[in-house]
């Protein structure tokens, strides 16, 4: 399949119930346009799969995010949401519903206003305790 988009730039403007917004910006790495017209969304990792990475698609973050910038930013019909990763030539897929949008939409918010409230807890996974920098010295690291 050729890319119908590479590094492709987005803005997403997020209001919430009270009416403050909030704009996050991103970049696509790859989006592909398959055979019956939709749209699959790949991000391009340089990491093992491993299988917390698929026990976790459902509910990934950045996926979801991709996925309310394709549909309501780019106008996009998609309907799968890759991961590839690179080290192991292996990619993973999911999809997103509606449903799955509203809950992100609120994650995220919910997260903002952790932000400003100063709170920075600790959400340790096996994925992210391996490659941050402070896992040999972080209490709550996953070992």
């Amino acid at each position: 399949i050729i890319p119908e988009k590479i590094e492709e730039a987005f803005r997403i403007k997020l209001h919430n119930d009270a009416g403050d917004l909030i704009v996050i910006n991103g970049r696509i790495d790859r989006l592909d346009k398959l055979d019956d017209g939709t749209f699959e969304v790949i991000d391009y990792k340089t990491g093992q799969l491993s299988k917390s990475v698929e026990k976790e698609m459902p509910k990934n973050l950045q996926l979801s995010l991709y996925a309310i910038a394709v549909r309501e930013v780019m106008q996009l019909d998609a309907e799968k949401f890759s991961l590839y990763f690179l080290k192991d030539n292996q990619k993973v897929s999911t999809e997103r519903s509606q449903e799955n949008l509203i809950n992100a939409k609120n994650e995220i918010w919910e997260v903002v206003e952790k932000i400003r409230k100063g709170e920075f807890n600790a959400t340790p996974t096996e994925q992210t305790c391996r490659f941050c920098d402070y896992c040999k010295i972080c209490p709550d690291a996953v070992k």
